[in-house]
């Protein structure tokens, strides 16, 4: 189908870099620069600038596609997957960072450098396929491996125990419902969050109490970590270049946490495993908000609470739909438990009462990207009430019990993914659908 895409001249370089992870030439995927930020524009500028490309729309659509860059061509001619470089190199652990901080294949934390011996501990029973393929990683589009993820593993600080786990997690995030590209490339502050449930999380350390969002834990930072380095080193992402979130939060460095004993059912079981499977779950979050009540004593003093915290125009899920995570302290979702209250009836309440009134947006968000975004909720006809949900529908709300004593929970808001997104750990070592 003929396309015209446009790009503002900030994200040429994301644009090229999609352009090859679909295997086609920048020439082949028509494209017309536009200066930043026409979005912020007047519409009559907006629609006057855009005016301006009638010529090169008309040209994308009805203009013949030159021979020499037909699309079989450019597949065609698209790399094959190759065993990665091996390097040999004089000098310290400092010298081998300074490397592979020069080709742009790190974040800004020290690293383990991966010898092949390392590499090979941490790849253990599954290092007869390292050539496997799990998927391509954008935005470049480049193929991950079992090796090359290895590699990332043993770069973050891994514990070899944990690679069944980065394997699973790797897996759930290249799967198309987390939409790892738009998650890598939005503006919006967007990091994977990942929960480790099942007898997995215990047998290599995964932790979900005390600071269990800090930087204490070795395995909860180095999973989480691991993949960041996929998303630098294989997908080509950095900050500015790939990356494009506006300032980023705390949680892009990774995180991989499980939950703490709960009075509900963990998430994994909620969404149709069984207690003693081994899960890893993907969702796609932005920067975290601290729910604080050291008062309440009822439940519905506590959801009355959160329920009007979390209601304000600027929330993400308000304005994109979908639903937020929120991670229950033990002693808040003790107080809901012990009044009865099941993780639906919890997800019901809120749904119910963390709401808005239309007003509570400008004109220009509710024309724009609500009756864009929401559309059942932006428009009278649908919505006589007028007040507007912090998610979609009640099931949308993800509910977690993570972190120690003490009278907190956390709101984590999402970002695109609609559902979160689990894979089991495969007794085999490899993430099972």
């Amino acid at each position: 189908m003929p396309t015209l895409t446009f790009v503002t001249d900030a994200f040429v370089p994301l644009a090229e870099r999609v352009s090859a992870s679909l295997d086609l030439p920048m020439p082949l995927l028509r494209t017309q620069v536009l200066p930043h930020a026409i979005s912020i524009e007047e519409r009559t500028a907006a629609y006057e600038a855009m005016a301006e490309y009638q010529d090169r729309i008309e040209q994308a659509i009805f203009a013949p596609v030159a021979a020499d860059t037909a699309l079989d061509t450019a597949i065609a001619s698209a790399p094959a997957n190759t065993p990665l470089e091996r390097i040999e190199l004089d000098g310290d652990e400092e010298a081998v960072a300074d490397l592979y901080r020069s080709r742009g294949w790190l974040d800004g934390l020290p690293i383990v450098p991966p010898t092949e011996a390392r590499v090979e501990r941490m790849l253990g029973p599954l290092a007869p396929q390292r050539q496997r393929i799990l998927g391509k990683v954008p935005p470049k589009g480049r193929p991950l491996t079992l090796e090359s993820l290895a590699v990332c593993a043993t770069l973050a600080g891994c514990a070899p125990a944990t690679f069944p786990v980065v394997v699973a997690a790797a897996r759930a995030m290249l799967r198309p419902e987390f939409n790892l590209l738009g998650v890598n490339t939005t503006t919006n502050a967007a990091a994977p969050l990942l929960i480790a449930s099942g007898p997995i999380a215990n047998a290599v350390g995964i932790q979900g109490g005390n600071d269990v969002f800090g930087a204490f834990h070795r395995a909860n930072i180095t999973i989480g970590r691991a993949m960041r380095l996929m998303m630098i080193a294989v997908g080509d992402c950095r900050p500015g270049d790939g990356d494009m979130a506006t300032q980023g939060q705390g949680m892009k460095a990774g995180i991989c946490i499980t939950e703490n004993t709960s009075p509900w059912e963990h998430l994994h079981v909620e969404l149709g495993c069984r207690a003693d499977e081994s899960t890893v779950t993907a969702i796609s979050v932005t920067a975290q908000f601290n729910l604080l009540d050291f008062a309440s004593r009822n439940a519905d003093d506590l959801l009355g609470m959160i329920a009007r915290t979390i209601s304000t125009p600027g929330m993400q899920n308000a304005q994109l739909g979908y639903g937020p995570v929120i991670v229950f302290g033990i002693e808040h979702a003790r107080i809901l438990a012990q009044a009865g209250l099941t993780k639906a009836d919890v997800k019901r309440r809120l749904f119910e009462e963390a709401r808005l009134p239309l007003s509570a947006f400008s004109p220009e968000t509710v024309d724009d990207v609500l009756k864009v975004r929401r559309p059942q909720w932006a428009f009278a006809e649908s919505n006589p009430s007028g007040m507007v949900p912090m998610a979609d529908a009640p099931g949308d709300f993800t509910l977690l019990v993570a972190g120690g004593e003490g009278q907190h929970s956390v709101l984590l808001p999402t970002f695109l993914a609609p559902r979160p997104v689990l894979v089991k750990v495969g007794k085999d070592g490899l993430g099972e659908e």
